[in-house]
């Protein structure tokens, strides 16, 4: 029993497998549910990202109208205080010398001359010496 064997060299680069349907079909729909799941993912993800970064967003524009609403009532009280009566003539006599006119140095201004629907020119009657009034157009 000298049997010889030759192997023969087999080429099997020309042949195409057939192509199976059902497997790549239900190749697809793994694949497509795959996607799906993943970009569900992604979105949900994505999702979570934004309403953290609007909520930092808030919170900081909350904060900076706090401190601005404080500056404003700060501003406020100052101004309160920078307005006060008492504060504006302790100032217009201390440091700028202002005194209360007297009798003689006041200006009553009579607008009892009127002329229909013309304009009148306000006349000046001070208990001292007249003051002539000053022509129209020119200042």
């Amino acid at each position: 029993m000298n049997d010889v064997f030759y192997l023969k060299p087999v080429d099997n680069s020309r042949i195409r497998k057939p192509i199976d349907l059902r497997m790549s079909l239900e190749l697809g729909s793994w694949l497509l549910v795959a996607s799906v799941l993943v970009i569900a993912l992604l979105l949900q993800a994505w999702e979570r990202v934004e309403i953290r970064q609007i909520g930092y967003h808030t919170e900081q524009v909350r904060s900076e109208t706090d401190s601005v609403q404080q500056e404003n009532h700060l501003l406020l009280v100052e101004r309160a205080a920078l307005r006060s009566p008492r504060r504006i003539d302790s100032l217009a006599r201390v440091n700028l010398g202002m005194t209360f006119p007297q009798q003689q140095q006041t200006i009553v201004l009579d607008a009892t001359h009127t002329l229909g629907d013309q304009p009148v020119m306000a006349q000046v009657r001070s208990a001292g010496a007249a003051i002539p009034p000053k022509p129209r157009g020119v200042e």
